[in-house]
């Protein structure tokens, strides 16, 4: 993860943020939202089969998963509420759960 904010006197000056910022929002959606896996149309869960893409950057491919509400009351309006974080924890929310 270092290279990727440089290195030097010419490092990254924001990468601290950055990172407290990525802890922030996984954490708080951890917190709220119980990742399972997917479940087949009998009700059996879906094995999950790592895969990753070929090429410069190599990343996860997408795969089917459930996300959960750990509380009755959770959303992204009220993790937003409740954490204080503002615009950057509901738009990273947000586009968690469109994506999803």
């Amino acid at each position: 993860m270092s290279l990727a904010f440089g290195w030097g006197r010419r490092a990254c000056t924001g990468r601290h943020v950055v990172n407290a910022s990525l802890w922030i929002a996984m954490t708080s959606f951890l917190a709220t939202f119980s990742v399972h896996k997917a479940l087949d149309e009998h009700g059996k869960e879906i094995p999950v089969v790592p895969k990753f893409s070929i090429g410069l950057a190599i990343y996860p491919e997408t795969f089917p998963c459930r996300i959960v509400p750990r509380f009755e009351d959770a959303s992204v309006d009220n993790l937003t509420r409740l954490t204080g974080l503002g615009l950057s924890i509901n738009i990273t929310c947000r586009a968690i759960v469109t994506v999803i």
